[in-house]
């Protein structure tokens, strides 16, 4: 287990940022403590998080001498993100039963409705 040097709720209280020695920031659901987002780029240990007043920012600083400003999700569209992500996974891998299928049913896609905005039709 890697150390957590910093950690942070967002205004909302809805999701926490953790900051750690993998080089990497991470947001949590505090509902649920599920992972929703990872942000990777620094070099160096991450040390600070911090969100900004409208939580739509997330600020880290790290080891490497770099402050990074990254682009936060809110909860539905990071749940939407990373449904896309499960229905995919599902549904080419063969060691599920159809029930399990049915894991993001319910949860809006962005990519479906991306295809709806380009062509105009519904899926």
């Amino acid at each position: 287990m890697r150390p957590v040097w910093s950690v942070e709720f967002s205004p909302d209280g809805k999701i926490l940022a953790t900051a750690s020695d993998d080089r990497t920031a991470r947001l949590w659901s505090v509902a649920t403590g599920k992972q929703l987002q990872i942000f990777t780029g620094h070099e160096g240990w991450v040390r600070s998080v911090e969100f900004s007043p409208d939580g739509k920012i997330l600020a880290t600083a790290s080891d490497d001498g770099t402050a990074r400003l990254w682009r936060v999700g809110d909860m539905e569209e990071l749940l939407a993100i990373n449904c896309d992500w499960v229905r995919h996974y599902l549904a080419n891998n063969p060691n599920f039963e159809d029930s399990d299928r049915t894991l993001c049913d319910g949860v809006p896609s962005p990519e479906a409705a991306k295809i709806e905005e380009e062509t105009g039709l519904a899926r």
